[in-house]
């Protein structure tokens, strides 16, 4: 390793790639990330994908879904003709 570049991100948050190949994240200063590079001109790209935000992702799908239903279904009902079946 020549040199590293490193992030203020917490470790946890995700993974990076070198000129389009992963790389190993490594700990900077007990809190950063770092990414170890080569000498010379790279492309680093650091992606986030943290698990709470696709944990929020769902639980705020499944509340958009809930809350469809709630206005969708009595409107449903209340416009479908009621028709009363004689035994």
């Amino acid at each position: 390793m020549d040199s590293s570049i490193s992030t203020r991100a917490s470790i946890q948050a995700g993974f990076a790639e070198v000129d389009g190949v992963k790389a190993p994240v490594i700990r900077a200063n007990y809190a950063f990330m770092a990414v170890p590079v080569a000498q010379g001109n790279h492309t680093v790209r650091f992606e986030f994908a943290p698990n709470s935000f696709r944990v929020g992702s769902i639980l705020s799908a499944f509340a958009v879904l809930l809350i469809i239903g709630n206005f969708a279904v009595p409107l449903a009902l209340r416009s479908a003709p009621f028709q009363r079946q004689r035994l």
